[in-house]
């Protein structure tokens, strides 16, 4: 399920870019699809803020950490949730 969601969050983030590069492919609706993804965004970067001692269990880079998590929110994180 986390896989599929995965998915679903990289296919809107492709939509928001053809709607960024390409504005005649929704029409009217795009810019409101880029606002969408807009507020994903924002949302994700005060997850990061909310949830660091989460984020920082990543057993990799913390930058690609805080990315992955700026990206995906807590599909990122939340596997990491329970590691010391």
């Amino acid at each position: 399920m986390r896989k599929t969601l995965i998915v679903a969050v990289a296919i809107m983030y492709l939509i928001a870019l053809l709607c960024l590069f390409l504005p005649d492919l929704l029409e009217a609706w795009g810019e409101y699809y880029l606002y969408f993804v807009a507020g994903v965004l924002v949302v994700h970067v005060i997850e990061v803020m909310v949830f660091f001692k989460h984020v920082k269990n990543y057993p990799g880079s913390l930058a690609i950490s805080v990315l992955l998590t700026i990206i995906f929110g807590f599909l990122h994180w939340l596997p990491y949730k329970n590691r010391n």
